[in-house]
């Protein structure tokens, strides 16, 4: 005896209505800051950062990377002038309870306009 259409259709289509519903964590969930915290302090960091590169202190400027920072510049970077102006963008992670750069990108290299 055949299953009518209506029930066959239905046994199909219930495995889809559940599968939003149940969660399945792939990694065990870490405490992490409040949004607004995370953005005052990345932003307190990069203000510090670029504070420190802004007065040449490089011991402080590279306290903020670990020591084998990943660096990836745009390929026309070496064609520009020495002095000139590009765009960043840093990776942070937080390792051991310190926030530290561990990329760096870098791209629009172009000479400073005067």
């Amino acid at each position: 005896m055949k299953k009518p259409l209506a029930l066959r259709g239905a046994l199909l289509v219930l495995p889809l209505l559940w599968s939003p519903v149940s969660r399945v964590d792939a990694q065990a969930a870490r405490a992490s800051p409040p949004p607004d915290e995370l953005f005052r302090t990345m932003t307190s960091l990069d203000s510090a950062l670029f504070d420190a590169f802004n007065r040449c202190d490089l011991e402080k400027f590279s306290s903020f990377s670990v020591d084998d920072v990943d660096r990836f510049h745009h390929p026309k970077a070496e064609d520009t002038e020495p002095v000139g102006e590009a765009k960043f963008v840093h990776l942070w992670q937080n390792k051991d309870g310190a926030w530290k750069i561990t990329r760096v990108l870098s791209y629009d290299h172009h000479a400073v306009s005067r």
